[in-house]
């Protein structure tokens, strides 16, 4: 069984890898065995260097850590070079600082998109992976290809990444091309208009119903979900929704 220790908690055990890229390494992406919305994705370096996301319905949380026993960077060597990205911009040392202590995390430097309006968040170019506060001021404005395109929706002035567009419609049904809004409480409608639809409300039904291959609801959260083992969608309590894929 694989580990890794992450700020003095050791992340384990009721888990089991899913396309581990080597038998010795860390890398590869980790499902717990009693909860099928917690997951730990880890991306381990040949210095002995881990990133990766722990992922509950609901949350996501950046990690960065080294394995037990790797030699530490000299303090200095990594000074002034941290390279974190959002929306474009890159973060300032203060700017990315408090970010990290009031989160309590170490973001890993890499591009990411933010929605301020929903909350929603994800790699740069990908689909959404997890929802923090709404309203943040972090980085530069959403660009409408941060999620690389691939569709002809737009929801807050971002076109949705296939998977998004998927998830979303698990419970909507079908959504013709064009601009939309979804707010951090899943109210959505056309942009510029009134609200037209309670995704939350929507999501709890599509729970009730049953729809999806395979169906769970988190224990720790209350969010719920379903999966056809290749993609999928959560639908959180607020409305949110987070797609997920191979």
């Amino acid at each position: 069984m694989k580990h890794a220790v992450f700020g003095g908690v050791l992340l384990v055990a009721g888990a089991t890898a899913a396309g581990a890229a080597g038998t010795d390494g860390l890398s590869g992406r980790y499902l717990a065995d009693e909860e099928p919305g917690l997951s730990l994705t880890l991306k381990e370096s040949p210095d002995g260097g881990v990133t990766g996301t722990l992922e509950d319905p609901g949350t996501s949380m950046p990690l960065s850590a080294r394995r037990q026993g790797a030699t530490t960077p000299a303090a200095g060597a990594t000074a002034g070079k941290r390279n974190v990205v959002i929306n474009g911009q890159r973060l300032g040392d203060e700017e990315l600082a408090r970010a990290e202590q009031a989160y309590r995390i170490r973001i890993p430097d890499a591009g990411y998109w933010y929605d301020p309006v929903l909350g929603a968040w994800g790699p740069q170019g990908g689909p959404t992976m997890g929802f923090i506060t709404p309203g943040l001021r972090l980085g530069g404005p959403l660009r409408i290809d941060a999620s690389g395109g691939g569709t002809s929706v737009v929801v807050n002035g971002r076109v949705l990444h296939p998977y998004d567009l998927m998830a979303l419609q698990q419970i909507t049904g079908p959504i013709i091309p064009g601009r939309y809004f979804i707010t951090a409480q899943g109210l959505a409608g056309p942009e510029g208009g009134p609200p037209m639809w309670n995704l939350a409300a929507m999501a709890a039904q599509a729970q009730g119903t049953g729809g999806g291959s395979n169906t769970w609801q988190s224990r720790v959260t209350g969010s719920s979900g379903f999966s056809d083992g290749t993609t999928g969608a959560v639908f959180l309590p607020n409305g949110g929704i987070v797609s997920t894929g191979q």
